[in-house]
């Protein structure tokens, strides 16, 4: 953490590999929630979100036990930066991937937004 002002929270910044491993399980739950409701339509929509989880672990480790930036400004450019890239490749990997029982998401323009009742007459 940069510099000694006050920390709010569980104190987990003092033992980084209990943190790692937290964070770690939070992130494969999430992802198995993730994968479990949604299908993959193509190998990156199967596999891809896989990857990415990985790629975030590792970038994970890399902020516990990498090399530290000195700069102030550098790590805000670098944290903003990381932040929109991989929101970005979440949203592209996710357009890979549809709700299970949906073979193909409905656009948005073909929605009926509206539902009127129909009334339907049974003549005998």
């Amino acid at each position: 953490m940069i510099g000694d002002t006050d920390k709010v929270g569980l104190g987990l910044y003092n033992y980084p590999l209990i943190a790692f491993s937290l964070e770690a399980i939070v992130l494969f739950a999430g992802l198995w929630l993730y994968m479990r409701s949604t299908t993959g339509k193509t190998f990156m929509g199967k596999y891809g979100m896989y990857i990415f989880a990985i790629f975030l672990l590792l970038m994970n480790a890399l902020t516990y036990w990498g090399p530290r930036m000195q700069s102030t400004q550098v790590i805000a450019i670098f944290n903003e930066t990381f932040y929109l890239v991989t929101a970005a490749i979440a949203v592209w990997l996710d357009r890979k991937r549809s709700p299970k029982g949906q073979a193909h998401p409905v656009p948005a323009t073909q929605m009926n937004t509206i539902s009127t009742p129909v009334e339907v007459s049974q003549e005998v």
